[in-house]
């Protein structure tokens, strides 16, 4: 049965792994020369369960959308790739929205 919600934001990428719903938020959307904590994981009943954390707290960081899961570690199901507008790419747990790993893009 699918669920849907308003998360009174846009969304600008989402994804579901192992019943988690990963949104990514349009940046815009947060107060400006601040980091944009943009990426929220979500039970499939649209309560947020964590908020991700973010590589670093420049002011206009912001996540911009999810990668290939073999750009960082390949076969993993319990972390989710994403990029983000500084260059890097972040392994995030999508059980908690920790940090994992942290890879400037080339």
């Amino acid at each position: 049965e699918a669920h849907s919600w308003d998360t009174g934001k846009p969304i600008v990428d989402a994804m579901c792994r192992n019943g988690v719903v990963l949104l990514i938020f349009d940046y815009m959307q947060y107060p400006e020369n601040k980091v944009a904590r943009n990426l929220e994981g979500y039970n499939e009943e649209g309560e947020r369960i964590w908020v991700a954390e973010n590589p670093t707290d420049t002011p206009n960081e912001a996540y911009t959308e999810f990668l290939p899961d073999d750009e960082m570690q390949p076969g993993s199901t319990n972390t989710v790739q994403v990029g983000d507008m500084a260059g890097f790419n972040c392994s995030i747990d999508i059980n908690t929205g920790k940090l994992i790993n942290v890879v400037f893009r080339d």
